[in-house]
């Protein structure tokens, strides 16, 4: 795979996806490589990536509440309500000083 730097995350997560429900469709290894483009005005550092609880030295009570889950709900709300999620969202984070 070879995509922007702020793009291959999500490509290499898709072609793992791919890998795992369709065994046989890679033949070999998937390797992933960055181009020298990024989307306009983005840096790889500007990438977030969240995974599923892992670790083993993670706050295990937060596995109750799964944020990749919840990332991955949020993404399922459009139009308007976006927009109201979104500032609603922020206000949160600043009431966190984040």
């Amino acid at each position: 795979l070879v995509s922007s730097p702020t793009h291959l995350p999500r490509c290499l997560a898709c072609a793992c996806d791919v890998h795992h429900r369709h065994p046989g469709v890679f033949a070999g290894a998937v390797y992933a490589c960055p181009s020298e483009t990024c989307y306009a005005s983005f840096e790889a550092n500007d990438v977030v990536v969240v995974e599923p609880p892992h670790r083993g030295d993670r706050d295990k009570a937060l596995d109750e509440l799964p944020f990749h889950e919840m990332v991955r709900r949020s993404f399922r709300i459009s139009g308007p309500q976006r927009v109201a999620f979104l500032q609603q969202f922020d206000a949160l984070l600043q009431t966190y000083n984040a």
